[in-house]
């Protein structure tokens, strides 16, 4: 499987990041991002990241969506289906090794599924 992340992974529309804000299925909130969750249509999963100055400078705001990217990249496009993602990164992403982050954006996407899964059953 090719773990590149291509441009059309990424959300780039502002209709996009306002669909995600307003018709998400499930938020998740941790200190270190805020994790919007939407199924799509599309044969792959995109990402948006919303990095806003109080996270830092810019040099800080690029390493932020960098960690978010490279999660997204290595774990999340390969494990599981088509979803529209919106993180909303928070300042303490920066003081947290990446390890840390990835397992808690990891557990929370388990989360999402866990709950997504035992909802379908119970249908």
């Amino acid at each position: 499987m090719n773990k590149r992340f291509f441009r059309n992974q990424r959300l780039k529309l502002a209709s996009d990041f306002r669909r995600l804000s307003e018709d998400s299925v499930y938020k998740v909130v941790t200190e270190f991002f805020v994790l919007k969750i939407l199924p799509n249509q599309l044969s792959f999963s995109r990402i948006g990241i919303i990095t806003s100055k109080r996270v830092g400078c810019a040099v800080e705001r690029n390493r932020a969506r960098r960690i978010i990217r490279e999660i997204f990249r290595t774990a999340i496009q390969s494990r599981y289906g088509t979803y529209d993602l919106l993180v909303i990164v928070r300042p303490a992403i920066l003081q947290t090794r990446f390890i840390v982050v990835r397992d808690k954006f990891l557990s929370s996407m388990e989360e999402y599924f866990n709950k997504n899964s035992n909802t379908e059953n119970c249908s």
